[in-house]
């Protein structure tokens, strides 16, 4: 199965109809990542179905600290970030709080010049202040220049996101909550040169696609007869 560099969550959440039939209780895929010459580096993906939730590996990507922001985007936030950090296909800055990532509002003009890269925002969950928390940080993602105004859910940021944290809070293991509209839960673990996420996954869709037996030689040799 051949798809971008990074991703895997998607795949992952649409496993459990796609694999329904497959009577093993955890059922491995092994991915193949179609990938620019820079981003070769990152090894095939992996993940796994199990009764009630899937499991995505991907390569860490360690955050690349930057000391100044991209001028495209170095107006958007209302106070400086605590830290600015990057891998190679997106901008991360640590706001200081889960609040201040809940209440950012996005200049999406002004991300989308930043082409394809994307921006993320993340902060650290306050246990005190927010009854019953049980995550250590919480993210958004932004990347209108790539078509998505902010996604749902994103495992690929995950990648440089848990080694961020990990260090900075002392734990491998930790519970990361995407606070974009719907919102999104993510279980992860920090291993020597993985990022390990679970989650669960709901099927809320169905369908069957038929698609032409015509080849794509006929179509060509139909068009040159005529």
């Amino acid at each position: 199965m051949s798809n971008p560099a990074l991703m895997g969550h998607g795949i992952c959440a649409g496993l459990p109809p796609h694999m329904r039939s497959i009577s093993a209780d955890t059922r491995p895929l092994r991915q193949r990542t179609s990938c620019s010459p820079q981003q070769r580096r990152i090894p095939p993906l992996s993940s796994t179905l199990g009764s009630e939730n899937c499991v995505y590996r991907g390569r860490r990507l360690a955050p690349e600290v930057i000391d100044t922001l991209p001028p495209e985007i170095a107006g958007v936030f209302a106070e400086p970030p605590v830290c600015t950090f990057r891998n190679f296909e997106n901008i991360f800055a640590d706001l200081g709080s889960a609040d201040a990532v809940r209440s950012f509002v996005p200049d999406l003009v002004a991300i989308a010049r930043l082409g394809p890269v994307g921006l993320v925002v993340t902060g650290q969950e306050d246990q005190g202040a927010c009854a019953g928390a049980k995550a250590h940080f919480v993210s958004r993602y932004f990347a209108p220049g790539a078509g998505i105004p902010e996604d749902p859910v994103t495992g690929s940021i995950h990648a440089t996101l848990v080694p961020y944290w990990a260090a900075r809070l002392g734990h491998n293991k930790l519970v990361a909550y995407q606070a974009s509209a719907r919102g999104g839960w993510l279980d992860c673990e920090l291993t020597d040169d993985r990022v390990i996420l679970g989650g669960n996954a709901v099927t809320f869709m169905e369908a069957t696609i038929s698609l032409p037996s015509t080849t794509v030689g006929t179509h060509s040799a139909k068009a040159a007869d005529a």
